[in-house]
Parts: structure tokens; C-alpha cells; sequence
């Protein structure tokens, strides 16, 4: 379920524009002209999988804690 929300979340983002300008140290360095949206694509998921991961785990503090 998890997974799903994720690449849902990926897809808005993507459409949108807000994973254009990710950090370069997401993905290691890639030769050739194939890798390189590959290596965007990589950055911009890992990205957002650590912030689903964060919200996801700081809501279920929040619920357990009350």
C-alpha cells in the first residue's frame, strides 16, 4: 500500500515540477546520454520515498501519542 501511495505521490509531483532542481547526491553519477534520465528519475524517487516515509511515520506518532 505503501509503494502505491508513493508512486502516486511521485506522479503528482513529477507533473507538477517540484522535483526539477533535486540535490546531485541522490544518484551516483551515470555515463552515457541513457543513464541520464534514468539518474533524474532515481533522484526525484528517492526524494520523495524519504519524505512519504517521514510524514507517514511523524502521523503515526502523532495518532499513537494521543
Amino acid at each position: 500500500m505503501l509503494d502505491f501511495l508513493a508512486e502516486q505521490r511521485i506522479a503528482e509531483a513529477v507533473s507538477r515540477g517540484e522535483l526539477d532542481d533535486l540535490p546531485e547526491r541522490f544518484v551516483a553519477a551515470e555515463a552515457g546520454d541513457d543513464a541520464a534520465p534514468r539518474a533524474k528519475a532515481l533522484k526525484k524517487l528517492a526524494l520523495l520515498r524519504t519524505r512519504i516515509e517521514s510524514r507517514y511515520y511523524e502521523r503515526a506518532v502523532r495518532k499513537l501519542s494521543a
